[in-house]
């Protein structure tokens, strides 16, 4: 099996290099408060097949301790293809009466809609939406003249 080093981990899978990091002087311990975001895979999760296929890379510090970590570049491409997945499984059918909900509803749906990721259903709303509020004006002019014919009353 290849292992590499600590300072080529950091270089070659995430881009960090900086001069002040030396190999006499970098371990483990030091990456976990350095770089929280770096992923250690447990021992119980290691085997032979997922080390040879690049999922999990064997790295060796100062002290020649070797930890196994996530192939990063590798995570990357398992989480594009579970949210393609998710998104599949995310469209669904529409089956609520948009005739009878509020303009504030239908806005609230819409957001969820677009937040899922569900365009076609979030375009129905819209056109809803729109009639709405092409009834709305009407109403609001007609509120508007009455609170106009009460102030004129009392003053």
């Amino acid at each position: 099996m290849k292992f590499i080093d600590l300072i080529s981990f950091l270089r070659d899978f995430y881009g960090i290099s900086n001069s002040s990091l030396k190999f006499k002087k970098l371990k483990h311990q030091d990456i976990e408060i350095l770089f929280p975001f770096i992923k250690r895979c447990s021992i119980d999760d290691v085997n032979i097949e997922d080390i040879s296929h690049g999922n999990i890379i064997g790295v060796y510090d100062k002290h020649g301790m070797i930890v196994y970590y996530y192939n990063p570049h590798i995570t990357e491409v398992i989480k594009t293809i579970c949210d393609e997945e998710i998104q599949e499984e995310k469209e669904y059918k529409l089956e609520i009466d948009l005739n009878a909900l509020s303009k504030d509803e239908l806005l609230k749906l819409r957001s969820k809609l677009r937040k899922d990721g569900n365009s076609i259903d979030a375009f129905k709303v819209t056109k809803q939406i729109r009639k709405v509020k092409e009834k709305e004006p009407k109403g609001y002019y007609k509120k508007k003249e009455k609170l106009l014919i009460k102030e004129k009353m009392y003053d």
